[in-house]
C-alpha cells in the first residue's frame, strides 16, 4: 500500500494509523516452520547433491481456467509478510497449448504448493500486434523507489518475424 499525503492533517493521521498497527501486530522474531509440518508431501534428497525434490511435484501445471489449459511460462515472486511467506505467480498459457491467442494469468499462495488462480485472468492478454504469438520467459520483481511491480518478457510475432523484450509495471501485479 503506498500513501501519500501533503496535507499535515493527512500525514499525522496515517503516523497514527501505522502506530496503532505497528503495536498490534508485531513480529519479534521470524517464524520457524517446518515445510514437513504444514505440507502435503515431503522433500527427498537428491543423491550426489544438497538438494531436495518435493514429492507432490508439479506443485503448479496449469489451471482449470478455459483460456489457460496451454502453460507455457512462469514468473515467480516471493516475500515474507509478518514473519509467513507470500507466493506469487505470473504464468502465461494458451487455450490449447499451441502459439497464439495466449493470456497471462496471476495466482497467491500462501504455502507454494495450494495456489489460487485471480478471478480476472487473464490479467493480460493478446491484443498488441508485435507479441501476438507468445509471451515466455516471464520474469516479476519489485521496484521499491516507484512502488510497482515490473514484469519483463520475451514476445514472438510469428507471422511478422517480430521477437523481442517487453515490459509491464503495474502496482499491484494484476492491473
Amino acid at each position: 500500500m503506498t500513501l501519500a499525503s501533503t496535507d499535515w492533517r493527512g500525514g499525522l493521521a496515517v503516523v497514527a494509523l501505522l502506530a496503532g498497527c505497528a503495536q498490534e501486530y508485531q513480529v519479534a522474531a521470524p517464524i520457524d516452520v517446518d515445510p514437513a509440518d504444514v505440507l502435503e508431501c515431503a522433500f527427498s534428497p537428491i543423491s550426489g547433491t544438497q538438494l531436495s525434490v518435493y514429492d507432490c511435484n508439479p506443485v503448479f501445471a496449469g489451471t482449470d481456467e478455459n483460456w489457460g489449459q496451454g502453460f507455457r511460462s512462469v514468473g515467480f515472486r516471493t516475500q515474507s509478510i509478518l514473519g509467513h511467506p507470500f507466493y506469487q505467480i505470473w504464468y502465461s498459457a494458451t487455450p490449447d497449448g499451441d502459439l497464439g491467442d495466449y493470456g497471462l494469468g496471476y495466482a497467491v499462495s500462501g504455502d507454494g504448493t495450494n495456489w489460487e488462480t485471480h478471478a480476472g485472468n487473464p490479467v493480460i492478454d493478446t491484443a498488441r500486434g508485435w507479441d501476438d504469438d507468445l509471451m515466455d520467459q516471464v520474469r516479476v520483481v519489485w521496484d521499491a523507489d516507484s512502488a510497482e511491480y515490473v514484469l519483463a518478457y520475451q514476445g514472438f510475432n510469428l507471422r511478422e518475424g517480430t521477437f523481442g523484450i517487453g515490459m509491464f509495471t503495474s502496482p499491484d501485479g494484476v492491473d
